[in-house]
């Protein structure tokens, strides 16, 4: 027999918003257990929206923020409540689509709360007890149920009165045989597609084509030749012209509807204000010194975080002022606030952060879109340790880009048919191998302190060039080879006089030349 539902309040509560539904009946395992993020809320309108009227609609959430869970629940809920009778969960390879319903198929058989809320779509469940033989010939009331559990496909039990009656749930990968599926008769009414795309696919510019070109036709398509396919699609960017990337263009993708969640709204006002070497002291840079400490703490073997954490409890006003986050509950037992939590994770990979959880990946990691395989990659590494000149080099060459914080360089060795090899570095030297314009430790105000902006470009250019004269520029064989000239940028106007006057100082002259570069065409 089919038991009654045993909390009718808590049912009829949860059929409205999805957000009471979730908290009543999933929070307990673990799925929504911190307060909703705005994100999250505008999310989960979407999904129902998509589910009452169709369309298509994606949402880019950080790495970690919910979207996975938001769209399992969203499918959960629609299962039950028979918001469709036929939905496909779609993940970027096939063994993706299978967790996405191995989750559901979870909350399905062991949920007690949703048992008491849906006992009409559950209890035919709980008596298989995930043993898909035990499908074969089950009956209620002397009806059979024709319920299927598998690991790609669940067809929940064919009851009389009950809204989730012969449901389907099938699991895909994007790259799957999917097109003109057909089950019962029945073809999908809704798709739940979650990161479509791999960190390897996203890099080929081949891939993401073909992974486009599957989801706006065969996916699309799956509702037959007269109806369209509601879509919900949770996805994070990974490189810039990725398959999420493109979705989200309105002019790439007119026919979706996305929008970009992000960890970081704006960054504090401490972090993206400009300060001259002159204000530094009135002005302090608090980030920065917070990253300091944090860095320092730790090489030394200490608790970077916790005297990173007291810096900023003693600063914290000033510190978050201008921030705001996207989701105040995001952070961990070590973190004061989410913005100390978002902010750590910038400092420890900053590409990483814009692309994992800003969905805002920096251009030059755009740069992977083209496919390079291991040999090229050998084929374009010289094999030498860094500072070593390749042996047919007959001409050392160099630049100098002048920033009001720093200077970077590139040396050229090149030979007389124009192949050769590049070196490069900052000035003054970090102390770590991987860093931003916007973290340098130190900057030239920090190695020239008490001199003004330009005085410590004037200082910071002489010293550079001294050290790029005296090298030593050692060829394979050991013997040196001299650095012939230096260009360096007076695009800067503030800038071009001190650049014109250490050239024209009597040890650079001839040897270091200003330079600007001009547009053509």
């Amino acid at each position: 027999g089919r038991p009654p539902c045993k909390e009718p309040e808590r049912r009829a509560a949860g059929e409205g918003a999805r957000r009471g539904w979730c908290e009543a009946d999933l929070s307990k395992r673990g799925w929504f257990n911190l307060a909703w993020s705005p994100d999250l809320l505008e999310s989960a309108a979407d999904f129902d929206a998509v589910l009452a009227v169709g369309g298509r609609k994606l949402r880019a959430m950080p790495r970690g923020g919910g979207k996975s869970t938001l769209g399992k629940a969203g499918v959960l809920k629609g299962a039950l409540t028979g918001a469709f009778n036929f939905v496909v969960l779609i993940g970027a390879i096939m063994r993706m689509g299978r967790r996405l319903l191995a989750d559901v198929k979870h909350e399905l058989l062991t949920n007690d709360l949703v048992l008491e809320d849906s006992p009409e779509g559950c209890v035919a469940i709980r008596r298989v007890g995930n043993v898909a033989n035990r499908c074969k010939g089950q009956t209620i009331d002397g009806e059979p149920t024709f319920i299927e559990w598998g690991k790609d496909m669940v067809v929940l039990p064919v009851i009389p009165g009950s809204r989730a009656s012969g449901c389907i749930l099938y699991a895909a990968g994007l790259e799957g045989a999917i097109r003109g599926l057909n089950v019962n008769g029945k073809r999908p009414k809704f798709a739940f597609v979650d990161d479509p795309q791999t960190k390897k696919s996203a890099k080929s510019v081949e891939q993401t084509n073909a992974r486009m070109e599957l989801l706006k036709n065969d996916v699309r398509g799956l509702a037959g030749p007269d109806e369209e396919l509601a879509i919900y699609a949770a996805v994070t960017v990974i490189y810039p012209g990725d398959l999420a990337d493109q979705l989200l263009d309105p002019e790439l993708s007119p026919d979706w509807e996305g929008k970009r969640g992000k960890l970081l709204y704006a960054f504090p006002d401490d972090w993206t204000r400009e300060r001259t070497s002159d204000s530094r002291d009135r002005d302090p840079e608090l980030w920065k010194e917070y990253a300091r400490i944090r860095r320092l703490r730790k090489d030394a073997g200490g608790d970077g975080q916790a005297e990173a954490t007291e810096f900023y409890l003693a600063h914290r006003d000033a510190m978050d002022e201008g921030a705001a986050v996207g989701w105040e509950e995001r952070k961990t037992k070590a973190h004061v606030s989410a913005l100390q939590f978002a902010m750590d994770l910038f400092f420890d990979d900053p590409a990483y952060f814009w692309r994992e959880m800003q969905n805002e990946p920096k251009f030059d990691e755009g740069q992977a879109l083209v496919d390079i395989d291991a040999k090229q990659l050998r084929f374009r590494n010289n094999g030498l340790k860094r500072g070593v000149i390749p042996q047919a080099t007959t001409h050392l060459l160099a630049h100098i880009d002048v920033q009001h914080d720093s200077l970077w360089w590139g040396a050229l060795a090149c030979h007389d048919e124009l192949g050769g090899a590049f070196i490069y570095g900052c000035w003054p030297k970090q102390r770590t191998t991987y860093f931003t314009k916007r973290d340098l430790d130190p900057g030239l105000a920090q190695r020239y302190p008490g001199l003004s902006a330009q005085g410590v470009v004037e200082a910071g250019l002489i010293e550079l060039l001294r050290t790029l004269r005296t090298g030593p520029w050692v060829r394979e064989d050991h013997s040196l080879q001299a650095l012939e000239l230096v260009l360096i940028d007076w695009s800067d106007g503030e800038m071009a006089d001190v650049v014109a006057k250490v050239c024209r100082m009597q040890e650079f002259l001839g040897w270091a030349m200003p330079a600007a570069g001009r547009g053509i065409g």
